[in-house]
């Protein structure tokens, strides 16, 4: 009889770890300078409100750190009409925002990228600038980094290599450039060149990027699964792996598929599990409003972008084996999204 309580009280508290459990979606609005709290249901994948938040200025992107072993999670944003980065620390139990600081960075910021928990970078393509900080994961602290804001070669996207050896920085109209990134302080080296470098397709994964320039294409990248190094095919800037028929607006990614939103209002779904990293197309797909920006995905099987002309968020159920969208449902929002960032407690 003591056995099956203990085997029943063991129980209860495992079912009530897992029912506490919870996910929230964070939609940043540039016209109403707010953020929305979502809840995610764990049945159905719906979003409910739960609660918004002022900001000082326009937001731009947003960013959550989260990792397994630290109870320690935030939400980063930039604004991009006052220069600013703010820091949120985002509750362990509820998922709800309290604001800890605003740091000045370099003008017009944009996208924020990582490395690990030990440094944090907004980018300001328009100033070809970089801005960098220490991190402190436990209190959400941030320093500058000495040198900061860094000269940047990139103004559509920059971001670090799996391995955390390069920096890469993508441009529309020139190759992307390749810096080596000192992990001991943060800091980036001077422009390296591959060009005389091969892999074969056994040793490599690819990269995917939109390209909004002329192409209206999908550029590929491989890269050396070695070392990390960039390998950019004929030195072309427009290596179109896929042609689309429509300007694309955004990817997002999801296990062996690529979804890129494009300017007709559509989700192009490709499969990039191929030997060589070509993209098959599975399927086009409404995305069930206008001007499509932002994609975040769950690890159960559900999906959801921005529509900002449209003023909604659109939800969609993932198929795990062809990697479909189906549309389920569209939330109107009183504010026009732009971005969004995800989190699981």
């Amino acid at each position: 009889m003591k056995l099956k309580l203990l085997i029943l009280c063991y129980l209860s508290l495992i079912t009530i770890a897992i029912t506490h459990a919870s996910s929230f979606l964070y939609v940043a609005s540039d016209n109403g300078y707010k953020i929305i709290q979502y809840k995610i249901s764990d049945q159905d994948g719906s979003l409910s409100q739960v609660q918004s938040y002022s900001l000082t200025g326009s937001p731009g992107k947003l960013k959550v750190y989260s990792t397994e072993n630290n109870p320690n999670k935030f939400l980063f944003v930039t604004l991009s009409n006052t220069n600013k980065l703010v820091v949120f620390r985002i509750n362990e139990n509820t998922g709800s925002l309290s604001k800890l600081a605003e740091y000045p960075t370099a003008n017009a910021p944009q996208r924020i990228f990582m490395f690990g928990g030990a440094y944090i970078y907004i980018t300001s393509p328009s100033q070809y600038a970089i801005s960098g900080f220490n991190f402190n994961p436990d209190t959400g602290q941030l320093t500058p980094i000495t040198g900061s804001p860094f000269k940047s070669y990139g103004v559509s996207g920059s971001e670090l290599s799996p391995n955390g050896q390069y920096l890469y920085e993508y441009n529309y109209t020139n190759p992307p450039v390749v810096r080596e990134f000192n992990q001991f302080n943060g800091t980036f080296g001077p422009p390296l060149s591959f060009t005389n470098k091969s892999i074969d397709n056994n040793d490599a994964s690819y990269i995917y990027k939109v390209n909004t320039d002329t192409a209206n294409g999908i550029a590929k990248y491989k890269v050396s699964n070695n070392d990390n190094s960039l390998i950019i095919p004929d030195n072309k800037y427009n290596n179109v792996n896929y042609k689309l028929n429509y300007t694309p607006n955004v990817l997002g990614s999801n296990g062996n598929y690529l979804y890129i939103s494009d300017n007709s209002n559509y989700v192009n779904i490709f499969n990039k599990n191929t030997p060589d990293g070509s993209l098959l197309l599975v399927d086009r797909v409404n995305c069930g409003g206008y001007n499509c920006q932002a994609f975040e995905f769950t690890q159960n099987g559900y999906a959801y972008e921005t529509a900002s002309d449209s003023y909604s968020i659109s939800e969609y159920r993932v198929d795990p084996q062809s990697g479909e969208l189906t549309l389920f449902g569209s939330i109107k929002l009183p504010i026009k999204p732009i971005s969004m960032s995800m989190v699981s407690l």
